[in-house]
């Protein structure tokens, strides 16, 4: 059975998204030969020649549909799409936030999101339940497009364990990603407002919400001593004998894979309830609510643990990671497509 990834992605500085797709093509075999874009619909015969199923990872900040349209209409073999997180709820988190810059969230229309998903899809894969349950609020897509959950692979089974060279308990905090309102930043600001032991490094690209993200950083870092904004982050190993704490205490997220591996590099990840990447992390301790006073107390519960129960606290999570192998991942892909 012979994969091809088929994505608008390019040379986009996403953090999350770049560290999900490389491990992606090496869970599936798949080489940069066998990547394609949606710039030249001539690609589309190459690909119905050589390849059996087309996996299909759409960034849906573009606001037209039709080189789309075209270049998968030419794509005969069938189509799996890869639905990363649910673009119509990071709208709504946004327009959440302060009604104004919903003009600032650049993205498909839902109409046009949804003629693609219903047009040419032959499956659907999400990263976590909450993101295949949420998809139908969102979407009308038909019910007989098969749909299945398939979490990114975090390598080898062998390699899934914490490396606790790096446990060292301090105050600096660190984030990677999109600083943005679904992300948890305005949290993490009020928060640190009251914790003035703490500090956050902010690294990252300004994401799918340019302005207004960059609104809220330039906000944020002008009134807040305690928070930085460093641009992109160049060593993510070094960062993780740097920082005791990384921040994913988000509003919305799919799978932050950067939680993952801070955790195994024995980074504590402060998460919040009822997220993607929070569903994955069982019997975990370090898990805020979505209000300011829940993710100062578990700032302080992380600060205040003994290191030795940090040391079990990730071990036994860790442990309940195993199954995220790139066997059992390749494993469901396969499954997946034989049953389509």
């Amino acid at each position: 059975m012979k994969l091809c990834l088929i994505t608008n992605y390019g040379n986009r500085s996403y953090v999350n998204e770049k560290f999900i797709h490389d491990q992606l093509l090496v869970t599936l075999s798949i080489t940069s030969k066998d990547c394609y874009d949606f710039s030249n619909a001539n690609s589309a015969y190459s690909i119905n020649k050589q390849y059996d199923f087309a996996l299909i990872t759409l960034d849906y900040k573009i606001t037209s549909i039709e080189k789309y349209d075209k270049f998968l209409s030419e794509v005969k073999i069938p189509k799996i799409f890869l639905v990363e997180s649910i673009a119509e709820k990071h709208k709504e988190v946004c327009m959440s936030f302060l009604d104004y810059r919903s003009t600032l969230f650049t993205s498909l229309s839902t109409v046009h999101q949804n003629l693609l998903y219903s047009k040419y899809s032959n499956g659907l894969i999400f990263y976590s339940e909450l993101d295949k349950r949420m998809f139908d609020e969102f979407y009308n897509v038909d019910k007989s497009i098969a749909r299945t959950v398939i979490p990114p692979s975090l390598g080898k089974k062998k390699n899934i364990k914490v490396d606790f060279k790096n446990l060292k308990p301090n105050t600096n905090i660190l984030f990677n990603g999109c600083p943005s309102f679904s992300n948890g930043i305005t949290n993490l600001d009020q928060a640190l407002q009251g914790l003035n032991t703490y500090t956050a490094d902010i690294y990252g690209t300004h994401g799918r919400e340019d302005l207004a993200n960059e609104n809220i950083v330039n906000h944020i870092t002008s009134t807040n001593n305690n928070v930085k904004f460093l641009g992109k982050l160049k060593d993510i190993k070094k960062s993780f004998s740097i920082y005791h704490i990384f921040f994913n205490a988000t509003i919305y997220d799919s799978f932050n894979y950067l939680a993952f591996l801070s955790l195994l590099n024995g980074t504590i990840p402060i998460l919040s309830s009822n997220t993607g990447t929070s569903s994955y992390f069982k019997s975990y301790p370090f898990i805020a609510e979505h209000n300011i006073e829940s993710l100062k107390y578990t700032l302080e519960l992380i600060n205040q643990t003994p290191i030795k129960y940090l040391q079990d606290i990730l071990k036994d999570t860790a442990n309940h990671m195993l199954e995220l192998n790139d066997k059992t991942s390749k494993e469901k892909y396969l499954n997946f497509f034989n049953e389509l």
